[in-house]
């Protein structure tokens, strides 16, 4: 006679998708990106553009991401931010950044000057 009560081990998969579970349960949900790593990912963000002479390609992009930055944040980095962590960066701290219109603001200011001053 067979115990149905008797657990069974979990599979691989079913190990990896608990861990992965648990790590981003433990994140916060709401915004809790503070001004002072909005304006150090504006800083770093605006330099690694204009490092690779990228300000206008980068310019018409955000000009065009600006009305729609929630939805960029939420429909194309969200899926994508744990994957960043491969690259040493803080994907969800990149979704809360691009979720307000006026950070995509501050790097096209930053672009500008960069520009204009060199």
């Amino acid at each position: 006679m067979v115990d149905k009560n008797v657990d069974k081990p979990k599979s691989t998969l079913a190990k990896v998708e608990d861990y992965i579970f648990k790590k981003l349960s433990a994140l916060p949900i709401v915004n809790t990106i503070t001004p002072e790593k909005e304006e150090e990912i504006s800083d770093r963000l605006a330099s690694l553009i204009s490092r690779y002479k990228l300000e206008s390609p980068f310019g018409a992009a955000f000009e065009v991401l600006k009305p729609f930055s929630h939805i960029f944040s939420n429909l194309i980095l969200l899926p994508a931010s744990p994957f960043l962590y491969f690259f040493g960066l803080d994907g969800f701290r990149y979704v809360d950044f691009f979720e307000k219109s006026s950070n995509i603001e501050r790097i096209q200011e930053k672009l500008k000057k960069k520009l204009t001053y060199g």
